[in-house]
């Protein structure tokens, strides 16, 4: 069973891992890895009170970031480890996202390096790219607004 919980202080060895194998090349790709600078990076970047982790069966397989804000939900990490990549677990945590929007009356904003494929994942899902900003693509994903083709009379 897929489900997420709340991270600790204790998980940030593997949050950098999850992030470097499933993340990595494509920090390669975009700026080069500098494995100390992304360790400094993630000693200031990991924060347990905003990250979940993504577990399958009670066995930790990756990471979950999202923000939620007056004017939208912002998924802005989703790692998962490359052994269960391509699995749909990606595809319903965003799912998951999505039905929370659809109840909220919220957009869903994300933005991915240019050169990662995920993009195809969330074409697929229905968000649109809203703008660039290099190396970094912008999109969202509206929910559907009901009938608006209702007659008055």
């Amino acid at each position: 069973m897929l489900s997420t919980r709340r991270a600790t202080v204790a998980d940030k060895t593997f949050a950098y891992d999850v992030r470097k194998s499933a993340f990595g090349e494509y920090i390669r790709q975009t700026w080069g890895w500098d494995e100390s600078f992304q360790r400094h990076f993630h000693e200031q970047d990991y924060n347990p009170d905003t990250t979940d982790i993504i577990t399958l069966n009670g066995s930790d397989i990756g990471l979950l970031r999202v923000r939620r804000k007056n004017d939208a939900v912002y998924l802005d990490q989703i790692l998962i480890l490359p052994l269960h990549q391509r699995r749909g677990y990606g595809t319903q945590l965003i799912r998951h996202l999505m039905d929370e929007c659809q109840t909220a009356a919220k957009p869903l904003r994300l933005q991915y390096l240019k050169v990662n494929p995920v993009r195809r994942l969330y074409s697929r899902l229905g968000f649109k790219q809203t703008s660039e900003s290099p190396p970094y693509l912008l999109a969202e994903w509206s929910p559907p607004h009901g009938d608006r083709n209702v007659n008055p009379a």
